[in-house]
């Protein structure tokens, strides 16, 4: 499950005082903005796919002066960096007028594509404006296989010839997988791809339900500790979970949000989602909390998004009350509202999936409650 672009700025010390001061100050440092919920692909998992073959007409999508406007509203904020992503962003014939904006803004800009739509126009572009990263999703390591994903034939060959050129041109590239039921014996083939092209390479077993709550996506999901054991394989991987685990441990002790606060990461505290038709979220799960930026402005949804993320509050027992998983299990309010589920009743696959990070990890013990807005 992807959240908002996560980009290394400096040493771990200036970015936790940095991020630490930006969330006191309700700054909205980073946002995605999903610029379509169409795709050229078919993918059964997505969490987009009942919208992915509506045509532009009826998808009721921002214009391109829309996406800009708030775009600069959104620096105007204080937003430093952006995710542009979809469905497949590329599908926009203004997706260049768009990206080029806000690289002019000054944004750090990182894409979310598959990368099948790739011209010599992107390319081009890219290479007066570069991104922070391109980073493309990848399901299958041949062409059997990813066809099987994507529903599309002749859809690998594409996917690579776009890497390849993306490459050649110079751009920063990472690759990342959803570990599926369709692809998880191929899961180390895609990784050596990926090391093939001498690429970072990231896995993600969450899948998630659809956005308009349709469980279909769910009979994707992997046992959970076949998915911990392919995401944690690596001597990186667990180094960079128990990286996080330090750092946000680290945190606790000046945390200052209440044990009760149902949102315990940045999301409407220093970070947002706009969808395609323009309303702010706190998040791409978090589909309940919705503000138009087109009659309230980005800095009216802005605050009206982060007063309702400080509204939502739980107090049940039990779950994810004092668990010390919490921050290794993918605890997110809108997914679990998503699956019909709650902090005290959490899904069992996500509370599998803490549980089994932690052996990986090497976690003995980790008091996470009210980490907060970190």
């Amino acid at each position: 499950m992807d959240c908002a672009a996560h980009v290394k700025l400096g040493s771990p010390e200036y970015l936790e005082k940095f991020f630490d001061k930006v969330s006191r100050n309700r700054v909205p440092i980073s946002g995605a903005f999903d610029l379509t919920y169409r795709c050229n692909f078919r993918c059964q998992h997505c969490y987009a796919g009942h919208l992915a073959a509506e045509p532009r007409s009826r998808a009721a999508e921002l214009e391109t002066e829309q996406v800009i406007d708030l775009l600069s509203a959104a620096v105007e904020a204080g937003c430093l960096m952006v995710l542009l992503s979809g469905g497949e962003p590329l599908l926009r014939q203004d997706f260049l007028d768009i990206y080029k904006a806000a690289k002019r803004l000054g944004l750090i800009v990182t894409v979310f594509t598959n990368a099948s739509l790739l011209t010599q126009d992107h390319l081009d572009v890219f290479a007066e404006y570069p991104p922070h990263l391109v980073e493309v999703s990848v399901y299958g390591a041949d062409e059997a296989a990813y066809e099987r994903i994507s529903g599309v034939h002749g859809s690998f060959g594409r996917v690579r010839t776009g890497i390849e050129r993306l490459l050649e041109g110079g751009v920063r590239v990472g690759l990342k997988t959803m570990i599926l039921r369709d692809n998880v014996d191929y899961v180390d083939a895609i990784e050596a791809l990926a090391t093939s092209f001498g690429l970072r390479f990231r896995v993600d077993p969450m899948v998630t339900p659809r956005l308009n709550g349709d469980l279909t996506p769910l009979q994707q999901r992997v046992d959970p500790q076949q998915a911990v054991d392919l995401e944690m394989r690596t001597w990186e991987r667990r180094a960079d979970m128990a990286r996080f685990f330090k750092r946000h441990d680290a945190l606790r002790e000046r945390a200052t949000a209440p044990a009760h606060r149902l949102y315990r990461c940045g999301a409407g505290v220093a970070s947002f989602q706009i969808d395609p038709q323009g309303f702010m979220h706190p998040c791409l799960m978090s589909q309940s909390i919705a503000y138009n930026t087109l009659t309230t402005g980005f800095a009216g949804a802005w605050k009206a998004v982060s007063a309702a993320v400080d509204r939502a509050t739980w107090e049940g027992t039990g779950g994810c009350a004092d668990c010390p998983n919490i921050l290794l299990c993918d605890y997110c309010p809108g997914l679990f509202d998503l699956e019909q589920a709650t902090p005290s009743r959490p899904p069992e696959y996500v509370c599998s999936l803490g549980e089994n990070r932690r052996r990986a990890v090497g976690v003995d013990e980790l008091e996470v409650a009210g980490v907060g807005a970190n």
